[in-house]
């Protein structure tokens, strides 16, 4: 746990003003310094408000980049807060790692402070707040104000799970007035199986309120949040396209030859992931691809299938079922439409 430690340098001219001075924290509580770490308090005299913010998650490979653009408005007179961005051991069981942290104000880019928090709510079913990362803002008197953070973080383990702490915004004047989540999806084999919003990964499935935007692209709106819980998160949890997750073998949890799929299924996936799904129900067939790409990839990837894929030279139309015969077509209507 680093301490005090200024991780960019950035002066600001406080020269001639007088501000009431608080410790807040963006999308946070109020804290106060004890010690040098930051303690939780109660205070409701603040007079900004967080009236809009949009948080970007855009899940990679080996890590999630989060972007998150806060727009405040001070309903009082001109005040300077100390305001940070708490964070949690992400990715699965804590396991994974924050990095790339930066903030701006305006749009110029501004110094932070990293600092640890002294936990003075049950965590038992809750993210372990660690430390947060500070800066100091000054909200004008009557005027609104931007912010926007960014960083990266890893998902600890071989599972995609993404994690974004927006209760402790329940601190500022109000609720929140608006929030937009958006999810990218540059993960080459993963969909977007669960997304969650609560104080535990646990919390109400809220896949249904997001809309495709484009073909790797879902958004959703919530108006006038008031956080149940000082904790409360964002969770997202991704998938392997094939539902390759065991402990059976492949391809006992494959829906694509046991049920018929619609459109508002598919929309999840991006149109590369639909071409490799529409394929693997030939692939289970044995059908021999022309495809290089597709023949080297379910070669490579079978290996611990029920029954490896080998390619059949006998193949034929008669071996897909009529649930085979059906997905195929609503699969490819879908990647047309794309």
């Amino acid at each position: 746990m680093k301490e005090g430690k200024k991780m960019k340098k950035n002066s600001v001219a406080l020269i001639l003003l007088v501000f009431a001075v608080h410790i807040l924290f963006a999308n946070d509580t109020f804290f106060s310094l004890s010690g040098g770490n930051l303690v939780p308090v109660t205070d409701d005299s603040v007079t900004v408000e967080m009236k809009e913010e949009r948080i970007t998650l855009d899940f990679q490979k080996d890590f999630y980049e989060v972007t998150v653009d806060f727009s405040f408005y001070n309903t009082g007179t001109t005040t300077q807060l100390t305001v940070g961005f708490p964070f949690f051991a992400p990715g699965n069981l804590g396991n994974g790692k924050i990095y790339d942290f930066k903030s701006w104000t305006d749009g110029k880019e501004t110094s932070f402070d990293d600092l640890p928090i002294v936990r003075s709510w049950d965590s038992s079913n809750q993210p372990e707040l660690e430390n947060a990362y500070t800066r100091t803002i000054v909200f004008k008197k009557k005027h609104p104000t931007t912010t926007r953070i960014t960083y990266k973080s890893t998902y600890g383990n071989t599972r995609w799970d993404g994690y974004y702490l927006y209760g402790t915004g329940s601190s500022w004047k109000n609720s929140i007035g608006k929030i937009t989540l958006v999810i990218v999806n540059n993960l080459l084999y993963g969909y977007p199986e669960s997304i969650r919003m609560g104080s535990t990964i646990w919390g109400e499935s809220i896949k249904e309120k997001l809309t495709q935007k484009d073909d790797k692209t879902f958004e959703a709106v919530f108006y006038n949040i008031e956080p149940a819980e000082y904790t409360d998160i964002f969770y997202v949890h991704f998938e392997n396209i094939l539902n390759d997750c065991g402990p059976k073998r492949f391809p006992a949890y494959f829906p694509y030859n046991k049920r018929i799929t619609d459109s508002k299924e598919l929309a999840w996936y991006r149109k590369d992931q639909l071409r490799i799904l529409r394929n693997t129900i030939y692939a289970l067939h044995g059908y021999p691809f022309k495809s290089e790409d597709l023949r080297v990839f379910f070669e490579a990837n079978s290996a611990e299938w029920s029954q490896p894929y080998k390619a059949n030279d006998r193949f034929s139309e008669n071996m897909l079922s009529a649930i085979e015969k059906e997905n195929i077509k609503i699969i490819s209507e879908e990647e047309k439409r794309r």
